[in-house]
């Protein structure tokens, strides 16, 4: 004998989720700040090309967002009230949102021996290495060298061994720190020829995008 469902459950009043609405933004040239002001929500979140750059939770009525000049989308599931953009010289933010999303360049010291492809190269003896740097820098190009610009960074590489730059020290290394946009790390070669990449990457939304730099033991 089949069982018949539960009247009472048909009346159950299931919460739904609030709608989430999407308006487009424009962050003019002369502008770095975003304010709005908001009602019911319970998050605001920013979108550039498909992908959330930041995602802030909470009921605040007035929020700010330090933002490059650009195209954006604005996600919220409240009711969007004013958008207002300044310029601001100097921004400091506490309880509301920052985002300055940048890009990261790497290069090293290897010789360039290639005629063609233009890859380093060191010596596959499990000795040699090369100094590879990693700067930051806003997405219109400008170096981010600044006393906050001390983002954690993590690294990857296919084959050698990651080490610190400090002489004494031969720790093999993962990730380490910007400082003023900078950092610098050891790649010590193989001793078997081969070419690796080594893959520099930050935190979403301050740097999105990952860099690779290829280097031959030969």
């Amino acid at each position: 004998m089949i069982a018949s469902l539960n009247p009472a459950l048909a009346e159950l009043d299931i919460p739904t989720q609030p709608a989430v609405h999407r308006k487009p933004l424009v962050m003019p040239l002369d502008a770095n700040t975003l304010i709005l002001r908001m009602r019911g929500q319970s998050f605001v979140s920013v979108v550039q090309h498909g992908r959330e750059l930041t995602r802030a939770h909470g009921t605040d009525e007035r929020m700010c967002l330090h933002l490059l000049p650009g195209d954006y989308e604005l996600e919220t599931d409240g009711e969007t009230l004013g958008i207002e953009t300044i310029q601001r010289a100097s921004v400091t933010l506490t309880a509301d949102v920052a985002v300055m999303p940048g890009m990261l360049q790497i290069s090293s010291d290897a010789p360039d021996q290639h005629v063609v492809d233009g890859v380093g190269e060191i010596k596959a003896d499990g000795a040699s290495y090369c100094t590879i740097t990693v700067r930051k820098q806003s997405f219109d190009g400008r170096p981010a060298a600044g006393k906050t610009d001390t983002d954690e960074i993590f690294i990857r590489a296919t084959g050698g061994t990651v080490s610190s730059t400090d002489a004494n020290t031969k720790t093999r290394i993962r990730s380490m720190r910007l400082k003023k946009g900078e950092a610098k790390f050891r790649l010590v070669s193989d001793k078997q020829p081969r070419l690796v990449q080594v893959t520099v990457f930050g935190r979403a939304p301050a740097l999105p995008q990952p860099v690779t730099l290829a280097i031959e033991f030969v």
